[in-house]
């Protein structure tokens, strides 16, 4: 094959690996993931549902930014293309030119990309569509040598979603048999995880395929449609033969929100003003640009008889990868041997943290991994926002005003307009509250009173733990030890009135409920409604799926073949509507918590492509503290 065959084959098979829908359902014909792939040698797709090249983006995409001088062809670009379409009597229902992007982030650059959408057909009538954007893409190649053409069913536009399998499915108590069965007869070499979710693009979430969902890696190459059918084989035999069954290439995402995304988030000016430790909000690693998380909330540990209270989140959100410890290697005994709890091996700090958990008081914990609140990176964004919206109202109009303004002042006996006086006046009550915020800011920055303090103790990056069943599971935890100065006093309040999500302006009609533990006899089941409140995206819903994902992991593992051997773990999933995104980078770390405040875990991992996260229940989390820590009881802080 060549290059160009192989590139595009990869990206339009992502979302649909293999497919083998249920004998009981009509999915073999309707369904999206449905039907054959064939690319010719030059890069051009024909599909059921999507033809086009010379190069395409993987599955689900979007619409990225294009250059200037593409665009200013759109109109020449949209009439040729219209033209094409009318004599072969393509009916569209769009036609735009734009740049394609993917959300997966292997894919970082828009794809210059006519894009032809075509309403449904049942069944579809794309034979000729490949041949159709040949002869698109050949009258606009001579001058536009980097455009590719997509023509896409509307059915293929829409946003999967994955909704949970109800509580009374007859699956649900032979999920975990149903598991172990593919996990000890299939070669699960390229896998990520293994799901059961609806899974589909109806507008009812309810009409969507059970389908059963393996992810594979995103370089994986397969086939699958053998390892496809013998699932297929081992859900009959369970006697569920109506669930259909999905390859596609995902991989499980743990990211901080990284300075080149430059959201427009401005650091709450009430987090700088109030000077306690604020869950919910921005976190960020001292001396390292690795990016921002969210910190999930205050527990307290019990020693001695005494409780002392930490703040809580992941570990992979106060552990910088290597790429940004720059500023931390130059760090005396960046690179000397740590601690390691039961192991005195030689290695690197940074090294034994991967697999290793931290032990309370590490000394080079001390030193590398020191959490900042709000990060500065956060609070270096918040003063360049500021600045570029004062430039925004310093235009021409602005600037007259204000000369007039100082004329008016010195006694030139000139007047303002009583519009022209409002609108100075209100660019000058905008300018003075950035200004406000900008100075709050910087002063943050210069007094360091930010630091919140070191890494006590934590899971290390890549832990697993066993439960009481001998199932793995994540353990992905820190706390961090709280500067004194950021406790409450008696006139600020207790702990557990601080110990609430904090409250966004985009939430601001929404009341914070101090966090607590469940009540007694509260029992998560699918469609049960959880919340996150997050740095990046605020508070936003979910809902539980009781069908735990299998998540499949490499350990390194010396004395095997490879290197690394593959272990599975069992995780606790949420998932929102197609419209909504519970989570964005930046959020992980976040409490998940229900309607009474009540927390049930920690928000850990998302899956891009099916648009789903994973988080560790708070009560593992408290076990594997007491384990690491060797504390008497950990607990949310109570009056």
């Amino acid at each position: 094959m060549s290059d160009a065959t192989l590139l595009t084959l990869s990206r339009a098979s992502a979302h649909r690996m293999a497919f083998a829908p249920s004998p009981k359902s009509a999915s073999s014909c309707t369904s999206i993931f449905s039907g054959d792939l064939d690319v010719d040698t030059e890069g051009f797709l024909q599909s059921r549902f999507r033809a086009g090249g010379p190069v395409l983006c993987s599955l689900p995409g979007f619409i990225g930014r294009l250059g200037a001088e593409i665009l200013s062809h759109d109109d020449e670009i949209h009439d040729i293309t219209a033209d094409i379409l009318h004599k072969y009597n393509i009916h569209y229902i769009q036609l735009h030119l734009t740049g394609r992007i993917p959300i997966i982030r292997t894919e970082n650059q828009p794809i210059p990309t006519v894009f032809v959408l075509i309403r449904h057909q049942s069944p579809p009538k794309s034979s000729q569509w490949r041949q159709i954007a040949r002869i698109i893409h050949k009258r606009l190649a001579s001058q536009f040598p980097e455009i590719s053409v997509e023509l896409m069913d509307e059915n293929l536009a829409i946003k999967t979603n994955c909704s949970p399998v109800p509580h009374g499915h007859s699956v649900v108590p032979k999920w975990r048999q149903i598991c172990d069965s593919i996990l000890n007869t299939l070669n699960i070499s390229e896998w990520t995880g293994i799901a059961l979710w609806r899974y589909g693009v109806e507008y009812n979430a309810s009409d969507d395929r059970i389908t059963l969902i393996v992810s594979v890696l995103e370089s994986a190459t397969g086939p699958f449609n053998n390892s496809a059918r013998r699932i297929r084989s081992i859900l009959t035999a369970a006697n569920e033969r109506d669930i259909d069954v999905l390859f596609l290439k995902s991989e499980r995402w743990r990211a901080l929100d990284s300075p080149e995304r430059k959201l427009e988030y401005k650091v709450p000016t009430e987090i700088c003003i109030d000077r306690v430790v604020h869950p919910a909000t921005s976190i960020g690693i001292k001396d390292s640009d690795a990016g921002t998380s969210t910190l999930g909330g205050i527990v307290e540990l019990k020693k001695d008889s005494n409780w002392y209270p930490y703040a809580l989140t992941c570990f992979h959100c106060v552990y910088p990868p290597r790429e940004h410890r720059q500023k931390l290697s130059a760090i005396k005994g960046a690179f000397s041997v740590s601690k390691i709890a039961n192991n005195d091996s030689e290695g690197t700090a940074f090294a034994s943290w991967e697999s290793n958990e931290i032990v309370p008081d590490d000394k080079m914990a001390k030193k590398l991994l020191r959490v900042e609140q709000p990060s500065s990176l956060d609070l270096r964004n918040s003063i360049a926002i500021a600045n570029s919206q004062i430039e925004s109202y310093g235009d021409k109009k602005f600037r007259q005003l204000d000369i007039l303004a100082k004329r008016i002042e010195q006694g030139s006996g000139e007047l303002m307009t009583p519009r022209e006086k409002r609108t100075y006046q209100q660019i000058l009550k905008f300018n003075a509250s950035n200004q406000k915020q900008k100075d709050i800011y910087k002063k943050m920055l210069t007094d360091k009173s930010h630091q919140l303090d070191h890494v006590f103790a934590g899971s290390g990056l890549y832990a697993l733990t066993s439960g009481p069943s001998g199932a793995k599971r994540v353990s992905d935890w820190a706390l961090i030890e709280i500067n004194p100065k950021l406790l409450p006093d008696k006139d600020s309040g207790s702990l557990e009135m601080i110990n609430k999500p904090f409250k966004y302006e985009r939430n601001a009609g929404i009341r914070s409920i101090p966090f607590s533990l469940p009540a007694k006899g509260f029992k998560m089941i699918s469609g049960t409604p959880l919340f996150k409140t997050g740095r990046s995206s605020g508070k936003k819903s979910c809902t539980y799926n009781e069908l735990r994902e299998v998540h499949i992991h490499r350990q390194k593992d010396m004395t095997a073949p490879e290197g690394f051997r593959m272990v599975a773990s069992w995780e606790h999933s949420l998932t929102c509507s197609y419209s909504e995104i519970f989570a964005e980078p930046g959020d992980f770390g976040s409490f998940v918590y229900n309607d009474k405040g009540s927390v049930v875990g920690m928000l850990t991992s998302n899956d891009q492509r099916l648009r789903t996260w994973s988080f560790s229940l708070l009560s593992n989390i408290f076990a594997d503290i007491k384990a690491v820590t060797g504390a008497q009881d950990v607990r949310l802080p109570v009056e």
